[in-house]
């Protein structure tokens, strides 16, 4: 078994899509100005890498407790076509950890993006060998 499975592959497991948190004007702007520009300068000169957001990254086959779900995040050395339009992001399936993970915070949220999620991701990073995962 491979260091990214829990079970055995093949195993039927229910990764949910997500996350469904409502946000505000100011986020969401924010969010999608910059995944249309790190899209457009990394497809120009990055074709390996792929660039999402709010989307659920799950780190280990078997095990859909290993989650996050940063606002955007950045994968290299992944075939970008193959990810488009999936709910779910599998490092085991794409074939590479993202990078690069970002949070906006709000007056609402900021407690949690700056203290917990990096520690979240931070413990996945963990389990995960060669990870690099940067939290903003």
């Amino acid at each position: 078994m491979s260091m990214l499975a829990d079970r055995r592959p093949g195993a039927d497991v229910y990764y949910p899509e997500g996350p469904h948190m409502p946000e505000g004007d100011m986020q969401t702007r924010r969010r999608m100005e910059l995944v249309v520009a790190l899209r457009g300068w990394l497809g120009e000169h990055r074709p390996d890498a792929w660039v999402c957001c709010d989307i659920n990254i799950y780190y280990r086959e078997g095990n859909p407790r290993v989650v996050v779900a940063p606002d955007v995040a950045v994968a290299f050395g992944v075939d970008a076509a193959m990810q488009e339009n999936k709910g779910t992001y599998k490092v085991w399936e794409a074939g590479a950890a993202p990078s690069f993970a970002l949070e906006i915070a709000s007056p609402n949220t900021f407690r949690t993006d700056l203290y917990e999620k990096p520690d979240r991701a931070s413990t996945t990073r963990q389990r995960e060998p060669g990870c690099q995962t940067t939290m903003i």
